[in-house]
């Protein structure tokens, strides 16, 4: 249906369209930043989430694929909890699973580390979300949380956080690239080297 749908479009409108199709999205920090900045050793727990997916086969054709994690040098030990909620028609037609990597068979674009859904018969999984089509759902909340850790040093790195929403166009196997990835920011900053004031010593 939706490559039927997709040609005919192509046929009647002959062009293709861009624009990014990600809904809203918001963020928590867990603790939040301090307003001189991460310390390092710190984890932070990092909570992401997209509510609603702007599918619209006259427009943007793709469905959601993945959400792939940018972080600056400042970071390590990404650790991810759940993964997001399905929302395909048939939720056994599919899986989210999370990829180091991914490589998209359509586009040849890599994208990861993330959350990536693999659609499809269940006896056809082969843990590589590059080669299906992506999770359906326009009215849907997708939620995931992962832990980082700032790296112990006394440079200030980079601390940037960052989730992209790709579809499955982009980072898929459907035909159709409809929709740009929009990286959406959750944290600008550097680590704070300075040690806290540790008082009076005394050698009593």
């Amino acid at each position: 249906m939706k490559t039927f749908l997709f040609t005919i479009l192509l046929f009647t409108y002959g062009v293709l369209y861009s624009q990014p199709c990600n809904g809203i999205q918001s963020f928590t920090l867990t603790p939040p930043p301090p307003a001189t900045g991460y310390t390092p050793g710190t984890v932070v727990n990092v909570c992401y989430t997209m509510d609603g997916w702007n599918f619209n086969p006259a427009v943007a054709a793709e469905w959601i694929e993945g959400f792939s994690i940018t972080l600056g040098p400042g970071w390590t030990n990404l650790t991810p909890g759940a993964p997001p909620g399905d929302c395909n028609e048939t939720a056994a037609l599919g899986q989210w699973i999370w990829q180091l990597t991914t490589t998209s068979t359509n586009s040849g674009l890599v994208a990861g580390p993330g959350w990536f859904y693999e659609y499809g018969d269940p006896f056809f999984w082969n843990n590589d979300a590059g080669d299906d089509w992506g999770d359906f759902g326009t009215n849907c909340q997708w939620t995931f949380c992962f832990d980082v850790t700032v790296v112990t040093t006394c440079n200030p790195l980079d601390l940037t956080i960052q989730v992209t929403a790709g579809g499955d166009g982009t980072w898929g196997s459907f035909s159709n690239i409809s929709c740009t990835l929009n990286p959406f920011n959750i944290y600008n900053g550097n680590i704070n080297p300075t040690l806290p004031p540790i008082g009076v010593i005394s050698h009593n």
